[in-house]
């Protein structure tokens, strides 16, 4: 059941993938967002499967609580139960670990060419975070 579970994800994420190389016209979906987050982060990406890396990897910090990036807007919300001071280069640096670019770190080019073809985002993206 497990393999089955895993193999739906996985056929899930590539289609969304591949339906995002091929999209002309791109139709955003509102997305939920953080009410109030402690903390945003400009994130350069581009898919649905780039948010799940995303948001997996600021989870993956000790402190996170939740963790919401938009599609649209590049914006990664955090919310976090630890102090924003010890924090928030931990997760600009789990994030770059994963292959994404951040207003202040850069992946290195290992971690941004294992990226899917999809998820390979423009580098010189400009993102500017108003918060």
């Amino acid at each position: 059941m497990k393999k089955l579970y895993l193999i739906l994800i996985a056929t899930t994420l590539i289609i969304s993938c591949e339906n995002n190389k091929k999209a002309e016209t791109v139709t955003v979906k509102q997305e939920i967002s953080i009410v109030d987050p402690d903390i945003s982060i400009g994130v350069r990406g581009n898919c649905g499967m780039c948010k799940t890396t995303i948001e997996k990897a600021a989870l993956s910090v000790d402190g996170v609580e939740e963790a919401s990036w938009s599609t649209a807007t590049k914006i990664l919300d955090i919310k976090t139960k630890s102090s924003l001071d010890s924090i928030a280069i931990k997760i600009h640096q789990a994030v770059a670990d994963s292959g994404y670019d951040t207003e202040l770190m850069t992946s290195t080019e290992e971690s941004y060419n294992s990226l899917p073809g999809c998820c390979q985002y423009n580098r010189e993206m400009v993102i500017t975070n108003n918060n």
